[in-house]
């Protein structure tokens, strides 16, 4: 089974592509608080939604270094 984590509708054709060249695969959506689309969720053999409260609790922490010292920082916007 593929979870991806979206609510983006650009993703429709990968899920479709996905469908295509695996078809015995599942695929679950996992919709972002707030975030939910009906195309998505007929597309998915199994979708959820998170909680706000899961939404921030399950996010990397800000800054976040790699392994290598790389340091990666959410956008001011985000």
């Amino acid at each position: 089974m593929a979870v991806l984590v979206t609510g983006d509708t650009d993703m429709v054709p990968a899920i479709r592509a996905a469908r295509r060249a695996f078809p015995e695969k599942r695929i679950g959506i996992l919709f972002p608080y707030g975030r939910s689309h009906d195309e998505l969720r007929r597309l998915a053999d199994v979708h959820r939604r998170t909680s706000q409260k899961q939404c921030f609790a399950y996010q990397l922490p800000d800054p976040f270094v790699t392994a290598d010292g790389c340091i990666i920082a959410k956008p001011a916007e985000w």
